[in-house]
């Protein structure tokens, strides 16, 4: 499937843009419902999330992944991906501890 460099006010449910493939690559995603359930990894050190809102407790939505774990299954990998002003919706985000405490001063600030 192939997916547009960019995606405006849409629902998008991750599942149906990782039919064949668990990586989505390069995508802005702007004032869209991003729609789980799903587990997603942030990768690529340039990926961004501004003025997005969460559904649900900062604690259920964070998972941290031991530094020690060379590789994660199952999870959705967002590489170089951009959100801006989207609202996450049973989505939860998947990473080391330094990931999570930037997410969570990110939000609080």
């Amino acid at each position: 499937m192939r997916i547009p460099p960019r995606i405006e006010r849409e629902v998008v449910r991750l599942s149906d843009l990782t039919v064949t493939d668990q990586k989505i690559s390069g995508i802005t995603f702007e004032n869209c419902l991003i729609m789980g359930p799903a587990v997603v990894v942030m990768t690529g050190g340039d990926g961004t999330l501004q003025g997005c809102t969460f559904d649900g407790d900062l604690d259920a939505i964070l998972w941290e992944i031991p530094q020690s774990r060379g590789s994660v299954l199952g999870a959705i990998e967002l590489e170089s991906c951009h959100f801006i002003d989207c609202r996450f919706t049973l989505v939860g985000f998947a990473g080391p501890a330094e990931f999570l405490n930037k997410f969570r001063s990110g939000i609080a600030s």
